[in-house]
């Protein structure tokens, strides 16, 4: 992808080059390589929303154990 980021990086900012090539890898269903772009496309600009909602579609929050309810048996 080295050249795909030369040609890419000529016309958008950096953080977009890094989106792209996360949407590429997403829909190749490499998605640890996705996540990874998308996490540098974070680093380099924290309100690149659509970088923000792709990678916590990735990565969807865990739930909690089943019967665990967060709460302290006091409570």
């Amino acid at each position: 992808m080295g050249e795909g980021k030369l040609q890419l990086g000529a016309v958008l900012k950096p953080a977009e080059v890094h989106y792209n090539l996360g949407s590429v890898y997403e829909s190749q269903g490499k998605k640890a390589q996705a996540k990874a772009e998308y996490r540098q496309a974070l680093e380099l600009d924290p309100q690149f929303t659509d970088a923000t909602t792709r990678l916590a579609e990735l990565e969807p929050v865990s739930k909690t154990p089943q019967g665990e309810t967060g709460l302290s048996k006091t409570e």
